[in-house]
């Protein structure tokens, strides 16, 4: 009888047809350049370029930098912050339109939030944007995430020219920020 049931369900045309749905597996292979963890005691983790040479101030930010290209960079920061990520970027960018920290003109590609941009798994926002022209132009991309009372940013500067060779390390420290401290 089963066979029978089973037989009559094939024929019928009621029977919805299998759907093939893409997924996106992470790469098994990890990042297409050498890594290094660091890690802030301020709260936070992440993996870095492990050539790039790293400076800055432990009470303001870090930079690591391109030896090969010092002109690319990825700066890691918290700061004293309230509100949201996304305020947070809109104060960056008053600084950024300032000529003499940004080259003129100005120019923001995106500001996105919302349930698509998290940092640590928590809701935050991204700073899209260039400044300059023709070969000086820089390009940038930040991330924030605003909690108990810190914002967590880092954001990637490079020549606009190298932004899309360099967006994969980006995206890595995105997917590899951790925070270490309870927020």
């Amino acid at each position: 009888m089963l066979v029978a049931v089973v037989a009559v369900a094939s024929m019928s045309g009621n029977t919805p047809k299998p759907v093939a749905v893409p997924t996106v597996a992470p790469s098994p292979t990890g990042p297409p350049f050498p890594v290094k963890s660091f890690a802030d005691d301020r709260g936070f983790v992440l993996d870095v370029p492990a050539a790039w040479t790293q400076s800055g101030k432990p009470t303001s930010y870090y930079d690591f930098v391109d030896p090969q290209d010092g002109a690319r960079r990825l700066r890691v920061n918290v700061e004293t912050a309230s509100g949201t990520p996304t305020a947070f970027l809109q104060a960056a960018e008053r600084n950024l339109r300032d000529p003499k920290r940004c080259a003129a003109p100005y120019q923001r590609i995106a500001l996105r939030d919302g349930a698509s941009v998290q940092l640590a798994g928590r809701p935050a926002a991204e700073l899209e944007y260039t400044c300059g022209t023709g070969a000086d132009m820089r390009h940038g991309i930040w991330r924030a995430l605003v909690t108990g009372g810190k914002a967590y940013v880092f954001n990637l500067s490079v020549e606009d020219s190298r932004f899309a060779e360099s967006r994969v390390i980006y995206d890595h420290a995105v997917e590899t920020y951790r925070l270490n401290k309870a927020s």
